[in-house]
């Protein structure tokens, strides 16, 4: 288990949790030896998180919002990406993925506001262009 920075959301602020508001796991399949990382709800990257980046062969990588203010778009007084502790695509994650050795890389937690759903969307394009998939149900893929 991997603790990440943030904090809880409003509606969860008064859980009693022992500080610890997300987490990330790697996971290691002992009969091939790679090493799955899902990290569905990241607000930062630290030195834990980003040492299983590099050394995972497949991410599971949170992909709420591909900007900051995408949600203000569909409800005027919504928070920003960052007020709800969620990296944007376009701002940090997409260039932080496409640089590392794994070879799946799949976002997942995507917020219905997030065009990379948008099969024909130029964000989608860019995405795919990293080599970086969106994630779906019914995804399978072997380590």
């Amino acid at each position: 288990m991997i603790v990440l920075p943030g904090k809880a959301p409003p509606f969860a602020s008064g859980m009693a949790n022992g500080g610890i508001h997300s987490v990330a796991y790697q996971f290691l399949d002992r009969q091939t030896g790679g090493r799955l990382l899902v990290a569905p709800d990241v607000s930062a990257v630290n030195e834990e998180l980003r040492e299983a980046l590099e050394s995972s062969d497949a991410i599971l990588f949170d992909g709420t919002f591909w900007s900051s203010d995408e949600l203000r778009q569909v409800k005027a007084k919504a928070r920003t990406a960052d007020q709800m502790g969620h990296l944007t695509i376009k701002d940090f994650s997409l260039d932080l993925l496409k640089k590392l050795p794994a070879r799946r890389k799949i976002y997942i937690h995507i917020n219905n506001t997030n065009p990379v759903l948008a099969k024909h969307s130029r964000e989608r394009a860019a995405v795919e262009r990293a080599g970086i998939t969106i994630g779906h149900d019914g995804l399978e893929f072997e380590l």
